[in-house]
């Protein structure tokens, strides 16, 4: 039964892995906010929430895709996708962007590069989110990693990362 119910979370969590991610983010930036002094700023606050979101959803999620286009092909098929040689292409472009996202996590009060990595990052999650629903659109391809919490946790992180960024800036002036 246990081993049933673990299995259950493992599937649920790898199916829905940026999703996960988001969620693991809000409950990163939670308690780090606890941990800050009563004084700490709202840019402070910006600062950890940007690299939060940056590291988890560009950085771990875009490790996440690299391993599975790459490594385990045959992944496509929850994508609804046959196995393709442009898996290969897609997995090193999350391999960049898993990069891009990591040392971002580290570049503190860096706006700059933040910027650069949201930029990279919002394009290919709001083209991936554009594939994802002209898919729905023209294939009735509903398979849990083309319609499922993918789509809308894409879109979702590719315009909160530069939203923050944006209140981040304002608060610098």
């Amino acid at each position: 039964m246990v081993f049933l119910m673990i299995g259950k979370i493992i599937a649920f969590t790898m199916i829905n892995f940026m999703f996960v991610l988001f969620i693991l983010s809000l409950v990163i930036i939670w308690f780090k906010f606890k941990a800050l002094p009563k004084t700490a700023s709202e840019q402070d606050k910006l600062d950890i929430a940007v690299r939060v979101f940056i590291g988890m959803c560009y950085g771990v999620s875009g490790m996440y895709g690299y391993i599975f286009h790459v490594f385990f092909p045959q992944t496509s098929e929850y994508i609804g996708w046959a196995p393709s040689p442009f898996q290969f292409e897609i997995g090193v472009a999350n391999l960049a962007l898993s990069i891009a996202g990591l040392y971002a996590w580290r570049a503190k009060h860096d706006v700059s590069f933040w910027s650069a990595v949201a930029i990279f990052g919002g394009i290919f999650y709001l083209g991936a989110g554009y594939g994802h629903i002209k898919q729905i659109i023209i294939a009735d391809n509903w398979a849990p990693d083309n319609a499922g919490t993918i789509l809308y946790t894409e879109i979702l992180i590719a315009l909160l990362i530069p939203y923050l960024i944006m209140k981040y800036k304002k608060l610098k002036k």
